[in-house]
């Protein structure tokens, strides 16, 4: 009778780093690998006898060939950003941090007045820097401020400054061990940048920060449908999802 097992792929980034890839497989004793999904150079593999517990086994799996690293599962899901129970939900804030407009305004109503106190208190964030407050009221525990450029055609710098502020929302997140983050759509709201162009910075980002292993959860929480399509696209694009 043929048997569940998990096949480990790892693909190698244009960057050097190693991506695991888990894929379902069956095994027939005498024929092998029988399922067309399953890669044929695997680098190995555990049998699974559990069918319900196939992600979780999976997931064990890897992590003990990984040396314990956890897997990062990257998802694009259309709701209230303010109502995420993640360890960091991510302001796209303007340069006071003192509140504005969008998401910016939704996260400092929801987090109640002690959380523009505390901004007030951080001198600022410059463009394409992240700066680190509580979540107060938010099931979040913590907010991480971020300003993205505004869109100017992209020669002034944009595509740089939103991949910072990308990149130092993640650095701030493994300085303070958070494990779970979500993001809104950084400057594609009124600061104009072009969502395809600003989704897949985003995505390829995350796709780098989950190799290297640290967070459970990398979130995208697009304001709209037509957002939603777009980052997963951009995603499929990326081998993502």
């Amino acid at each position: 009778m043929p048997e569940l097992i998990a096949a480990y792929e790892f693909n190698s980034s244009s960057t050097g780093q190693t991506s695991p890839r888990l894929l379902p497989c069956l095994k027939h004793p005498n024929e092998g690998i029988l399922s067309e999904s399953c890669p044929k150079d695997v680098i190995g593999f555990k049998v699974l006898q559990n069918r319900r517990n196939l992600l979780s086994q999976m997931k064990s799996c890897l992590e003990s060939i990984q040396g314990g690293n956890q897997m990062t599962s990257i998802e694009i899901i259309q709701t209230d950003i303010t109502t995420l129970a993640v360890d960091a939900i991510v302001n796209a804030a303007n340069n006071t941090l003192l509140g504005g407009g969008g998401v910016d305004g939704a996260i400092h109503r929801a987090a109640g007045p002690a959380l523009v106190q505390e901004c007030s208190t951080l001198g600022g964030c410059p463009t394409g820097e992240a700066k680190i407050t509580k979540g107060y009221r938010l099931p979040a525990k913590h907010v991480i401020h971020t300003v993205g450029p505004v869109w100017h055609g992209g020669g002034k710098g944009e595509p740089k400054l939103l991949e910072n502020a990308y990149r130092n929302c993640f650095r701030v997140a493994r300085q303070h061990n958070l494990t779970s983050i979500a993001f809104p759509a950084i400057s594609a709201g009124v600061y104009g940048y072009p969502m395809r162009d600003g989704a897949t910075i985003a995505l390829s980002v995350a796709k780098e920060e989950a190799a290297k292993g640290g967070f459970e959860r990398i979130l995208f929480v697009p304001f709209n449908s037509q957002a939603e399509q777009i980052y997963r696209d951009v995603a499929a694009t990326l081998g993502i999802v």
